[in-house]
């Protein structure tokens, strides 16, 4: 684009603001950004049309956009990006972080979060290239407070499957030592040279992400003997097919079977035939090793299902026996519990229509009876769920034996806890407050605070 044209598009925009025709200036200017992401104009202009249409936000993120590209400087803008990723609103933390590695190609940090986003989002080969570039030269990474309530030693996968230890370790509170244990380089001095630390939290939480006899794991587990968290032992017994046999046992609690099919990319015709072979009756649930979040996550009823889906490319298949879980009112209900030093602590509650619940499709914002639901099983879970299903949740936490973890589960007619997944894998974070969610934000507080009490209980310890 010629310094013309964005002059001709800024004209056209100032135009129609004047004429209130905000939505049509906003959709001209995010177009031209688009094209132009980094022209500080088409920035500050963004700001004059947020504003117009009400959006604070976007207009303070534009407002520092515009600063930080006028000044060639990335950190404001990956800080910008930062926050979003905080916040799980992952389209405007890519947008910002793309925006910031185009100011800077060498930040790390922006690649590093940027190849999370991606890699969640499906886009596998595009995360590892981000990937690369942040662990090409740099494995560990410090975050550190100015006058940390204890350090802590954190060791992290390159790819998915992290604790989210952005909200859980605050940087203003704890000084924060990550080490990226599959681009780890033991002998290059660099984990000698860092800070002492009180204790080590093994932030790797997916179970097909950790080997836990890992000599690199290992080593930086062992790196002047501190205590650990969540040791790996205990977090591969959560890989899918195994829950059912962790959790067997236990009292009011339902956790449907789960095949590991190791299909090696054989195809979707093989995958159907190894199902058979395995017994496996229908419906079955259909996903990936290692995603979360329902992403391509699919119901096949019969075996023509699942010789249709798109997962015979996968090397590994998880098949879990569908259990219908709808409520009276015709809705399904997914909760997430988190449980810190093995204790339960609410977090969200999804309703939809759908099976495959996620909260940011199940309208949660749009119909209001759904927050109002999700508002009384926070403030008091066990009149919510039922003091069966409570005491059940409570028996999971201590049959994890994790010092941090999460289930996602739904409460059936008899009042039995049917189990979803459990895990460290479980996402916490705050919400805007003057969002409409600001009502979770003390219960989040809740789970940070108590996870924060943990890692100084076990430092002095």
């Amino acid at each position: 684009m010629v310094r013309e044209s964005v002059s001709e598009i800024l004209a056209s925009a100032e135009d129609l603001l004047a004429q209130a025709r905000t939505d049509d200036a906003l959709q001209l200017l995010e177009t031209a950004e688009r094209r132009t992401p980094l022209d500080a104009r088409i920035q500050r202009a963004l700001v004059s049309a947020y504003a117009a249409a009400g959006d604070a936000v976007r207009a303070a993120a534009a407002g520092i956009a515009a600063g930080a590209i006028e000044s060639r400087a990335a950190l404001p803008v990956y800080n910008l990006a930062t926050g979003y990723f905080m916040f799980g609103q992952n389209q405007p933390a890519e947008k910002w972080y793309r925006v910031a590695l185009a100011l800077d190609p060498g930040l790390a940090m922006a690649h590093q979060n940027l190849a999370a986003i991606l890699q969640n989002d499906g886009r596998v080969d595009e995360a590892q290239r981000h990937r690369e570039l942040a662990y090409a030269k740099q494995w560990i990474f410090t975050d550190a407070a100015a006058h940390p309530a204890a350090t802590v030693l954190v060791t992290c996968a390159g790819g998915l499957g992290n604790v989210p230890i952005e909200n859980l370790l605050p940087a203003q509170r704890f000084y924060r030592i990550k080490c990226f244990v599959d681009y780890a380089r033991l002998d290059d001095g660099t984990l000698a040279q860092t800070r002492p630390h009180d204790l080590v939290f093994n932030a790797i939480g997916e179970a097909d992400a950790i080997a836990p006899d890992d000599a690199r794991l290992l080593r930086i587990l062992q790196f002047r003997q501190r205590p650990v968290l969540n040791p790996p032992r205990a977090v591969a017994r959560t890989r899918r097919d195994r829950l059912p046999d962790l959790l067997q046992g236990l009292d009011g609690t339902v956790v449907p079977r789960v095949w590991r099919i190791e299909l090696k990319r054989s195809g979707a015709a093989v995958l159907a035939e190894m199902l058979e072979r395995e017994n496996a009756q229908y419906p079955l649930i259909l996903r990936p090793a290692g995603s979360h979040g329902g992403a391509a996550a699919a119901l096949a009823r019969d075996r023509r299902a699942v010789e249709n889906s798109a997962l015979g490319e996968c090397d590994v298949v998880y098949a879990t026996a569908y259990h219908d879980y709808r409520s009276a009112d015709g809705h399904f209900r997914k909760y997430r519990m988190i449980f810190v030093d093995r204790k339960p602590y609410p977090y969200h509650l999804a309703i939809s229509q759908q099976w495959l619940v996620h909260y940011f499709s199940a309208e949660m914002q749009t119909e209001t009876w759904k927050p109002e639901e999700e508002r009384r099983f926070l403030e008091s879970p066990a009149q919510a769920l039922g003091l069966p299903a409570m005491q059940a949740l409570e028996a999971i936490g201590r049959r994890l034996d994790l010092d941090y973890a999460g289930a996602d589960f739904s409460v059936l007619a008899d009042g039995s806890v049917l189990v979803f997944e459990a895990n460290p894998t479980m996402l916490v974070h705050p919400e805007r407050e003057n969002g409409p969610f600001a009502h979770k934000n003390r219960y989040v507080a809740a789970i940070v605070d108590a996870f924060g009490r943990m890692i100084l209980a076990r430092a002095a310890g």
